[in-house]
Formats: C-alpha cells, structure tokens, sequence
C-alpha cells in the first residue's frame, strides 16, 4: 500500500520500480533542496510582485497569491514539524556534543530568518492592500513603512529566537 507521499514522488520523480532505502534517501535530498529553492525563490517573487505593486500604483493579484502559497508553505512545514516534535515526545531539543549544539543553533537562525522575512513580507502587504482596499488610503510604501515592519518583525524574531533557544538542552 503507497502513501500518498509515494504516490506523489512516484508520480514526479519518475520511477517506477520499487527503490532501496539509499535511493530513497538520494531522491528525498534532490527534493529537499528543490523545496528549499522553490521557498526562496517564491518568496523573491513575492517581494518583487510587491514592490512592482507600489512602483506602478495598482494592485495585482498576484501579490496575495504569492503570499497566500508562500505562507500554506510556511504553515504546512511547521506543521510537520510539530507532528515530528511530538512523537518525540519531548518539547526540548537534546543536543550532546558541541557540534550537534551548533548545528541546533545554526538551524534556529535559519528559522529565525524565515519567520523574520514572512513577518516582514505580511506586514507590508498588509499595510499596502488592506490601508487601501478598506480605508481607501493611496497605494504607497515609505522608508518608515517598511523601517517599522521591520522593527516590528525583529522584536517577535529575536523574542522566538530566544525562546527557541531555551528549549535546546545540552545532555553534555
């Protein structure tokens, strides 16, 4: 019986015979950073289909699409990895040399960066189409606009981060 994860990689990868656990591993890396590109490179499209947005004074609806898919990304990889955390079954993350500790609190940064960029992302396309779609404020984005986005989505980053990295306990 296939998951519907094995259908899929089935379906996209293109293979038809069942495969040993060092192929599925090499196929799972190649979709890994597929996945990992396709994140970065639909959030740069998202940010240049908001800044073409303010450049031309109009609204596209291509901006919230990108977000919304973007953000279904985001939610649905945190999500996953909740469910992994709690067959864990434990909240904090035990590391028990110093490699594995940096590993842990290089992978948070990374993370950290994430939130910080959807965060910032969010809040400008919510100040740009919201403020006009409701409140019929002019499409425009100043320095300020997007100074306080970002002193907004540093404060709840490095808030996250901390707490992120209070739940790694060193067994060394």
């Amino acid at each position: 019986m296939y998951t519907i994860n094995e259908k899929v990689m089935k379906y996209h990868v293109g293979y038809v015979n069942a495969r040993d656990e060092y192929q599925k591993s090499i196929i799972i890396k190649i979709l890994a950073k597929a996945a990992v590109i396709s994140f970065y490179l639909l959030l740069t499209s998202c940010y240049i289909s908001l800044i073409s947005d303010v450049i031309f004074k109009q609204l596209s609806i291509a901006t919230p699409l990108l977000f919304l898919l973007f953000l279904f990304i985001f939610l649905y990889t945190s999500v996953l990895s909740n469910k992994l955390m709690k067959t864990i079954h434990n909240q904090y993350v035990e590391v028990y040399d110093e490699a594995h500790y940096k590993l842990s609190i290089n992978s948070l940064k990374l993370k950290s960066v994430h939130i910080f960029l959807l965060l910032v992302l969010s809040s400008l396309i919510y100040e740009l189409y919201v403020g006009h779609l409701f409140f019929n404020q002019p499409i425009m984005l100043d320095f300020f606009d997007v100074l306080g986005a970002m002193a907004q989505a540093s404060i709840l980053t490095v808030a996250l981060y901390f707490l992120g990295k209070l739940m790694i306990n060193k067994k060394y």
